[in-house]
């Protein structure tokens, strides 16, 4: 590392927060800056990226907080205090009121790919005014043998509900219809096992959750 690359990884007093932690919260903020990159090895091919955690530390005793981030698993992972998802998930949406999810019951637990499977869920409006939600339905397959979505969309309905009001609502879907999917050989198919049900207002607000297994065919 030369002297100038050594320059460029100090920042100027104006840029550092004057609450910041570092190893010797006692010094002054130039010599503390120096004094962390005297102790840190920078590698030539690997990155580092070091950080001062002011979310997670609350007193000087706690030092300082390094970040290292594995390029291969990183998007796995939220970067540094930040969160990593979107800002807003698929089927996000506002409202003036808040809304309950209860008693998800499916008619049967085990079905066979051509068979109808029903389940209902009860919503209320909890909060004190007339509003609209849309309450949807999501799917996860728990084993396959090619990469499935970790929530696949497949029923939504729109409801309006008065302050106080509540109502149930029936779903219904046939596997073989709504759960197939194109194999490693490119055709159609729908496999047994496992499968996870979700009901919610998004795809990260889930209320309600079951499970079921899909038999296998004869």
């Amino acid at each position: 590392m030369t002297d100038s690359d050594h320059a460029l990884c100090v920042p100027s007093p104006a840029a550092v927060p004057k609450d910041a932690l570092y190893l010797n919260a006692n010094a002054p903020t130039t010599d503390r800056v120096e004094d962390l990159l005297r102790r840190m090895t920078l590698a030539e091919k690997v990155a580092q990226v070091t950080a001062v955690s002011l979310r997670d530390s609350t007193s000087a005793e706690e030092g300082l907080a390094v970040y290292y981030s594995q390029k291969a698993i990183s998007h796995y992972k939220d970067y540094l205090d930040e969160e990593a998802g979107p800002l807003f998930p698929f089927g996000f949406g506002l409202s003036y009121t808040r809304f309950a999810y209860t008693d998800l019951a499916l008619e049967r637990t085990m079905i066979s790919a051509d068979e109808e499977l029903a389940f209902a869920v009860t919503i209320e409006n909890t909060g004190g005014r007339s509003a609209a939600e849309v309450v949807q339905v999501y799917f996860r397959d728990c084993v396959a043998s090619v990469v499935r979505p970790a929530k696949l969309l497949v029923r939504f309905k729109k409801v309006q509900l008065e302050p106080g009001e509540r109502r149930r609502l029936q779903f219904s879907i046939i596997p073989s219809r709504d759960l197939a999917f194109a194999g490693v050989d490119l055709l159609r198919r729908v496999e047994a096992g496992a499968f996870e049900l979700f009901v919610g207002s998004s795809s990260v607000d889930t209320r309600a959750q079951a499970r079921f297994t899909l038999s296998p065919v004869a």
